[in-house]
């Protein structure tokens, strides 16, 4: 009897733990075995895309410091990145992809925002991260469809609207920025709950804006991204005959891995 207990607390020991780290990687909706993605939460952009007037103030908002809605760290120097804005248009599309330039010429997108106007005062919007941070099909969209309403949409649409395209790169940055380490992940989650918990906007595996392809846009990714990956593993100690007491070992590594591009 006292065997057959000690089997069941080893199962249920193995199933909670085996339960934690499933919900773990599945918590984000992105890619599972990196905490890469959660440095950007898109609930965070998509709402701060629909607070802002303009794209110059949004890009000045997604990398302000004092809201720290941009905790990215893609190659692993412990510095946040900063986070460019630039738009593709093609006759009633706009594309804003967001970028974090890291070194010359180097880029990794990171995420896109895309807004057609299909007739009249009806408006598609979602935002996607980039497959090779968040994983294929990831989009943050809109709960209701009154965003036509919205400051920043009405802007892009305006008449003789031109492309935003960020005066910022690697070797040029705004005077208010300013190089700071990223914080620790809950420190992070924290920040991005206080704009989760609106629930204007929803996950989705399905793209809204249908004419997204028309634009052209390519995906730049530098093979310089790296990655934190925690890796844990539960093995159970078998006992010898000196020992009637099997353990349950949580075995917990951080290695840093370079992404695999497409």
């Amino acid at each position: 009897m006292k065997k057959l207990i000690e089997k069941i607390g080893i199962a249920m020991i193995v199933s909670i733990v085996g339960c934690v780290v499933i919900s773990a990687q599945n918590g984000a909706g992105t890619n599972t075995d990196v905490d890469t993605a959660a440095g950007l939460d898109l609930y965070a952009v998509a709402e701060l895309f629909k607070d802002t007037e303009n794209l110059e103030k949004f890009e000045q908002a997604l990398n302000d410091p004092d809201r720290g809605l941009n905790n990215l760290d893609l190659n692993n120097d412990n510095e946040v990145d900063f986070i460019r804005a630039v738009e593709q248009i093609k006759d009633s599309t706009h594309l804003i992809i967001l970028q974090v330039p890291l070194g010359q010429d180097e880029y990794q997108d990171v995420a896109t925002i895309a807004v057609e106007k299909e007739s009249g005062e009806k408006y598609n919007l979602h935002v996607q991260g980039d497959t090779v941070i968040y994983g294929s099909d990831y989009y943050v969209v809109p709960a209701n469809n009154n965003f036509g309403t919205w400051n920043v949409v009405r802007w892009l649409f305006r008449p003789n609207y031109t492309p935003y395209v960020s005066r910022y790169n690697y070797s040029v940055r705004p005077t208010w920025w300013s190089v700071r380490r990223p914080v620790a992940l809950t420190v992070y989650r924290g920040r991005a709950g206080l704009f989760r918990g609106r629930s204007n906007f929803v996950a989705s595996r399905t793209v809204t804006v249908r004419t997204v392809n028309k634009v052209g846009y390519r995906p730049r990714t530098s093979a310089i991204v790296t990655r934190k990956t925690t890796v844990v593993r539960t093995t159970v100690d078998r006992p010898g005959n000196g020992n009637k007491t099997p353990k349950t070992i949580v075995k917990t590594q951080t290695k840093v891995k370079k992404v695999k591009t497409p």
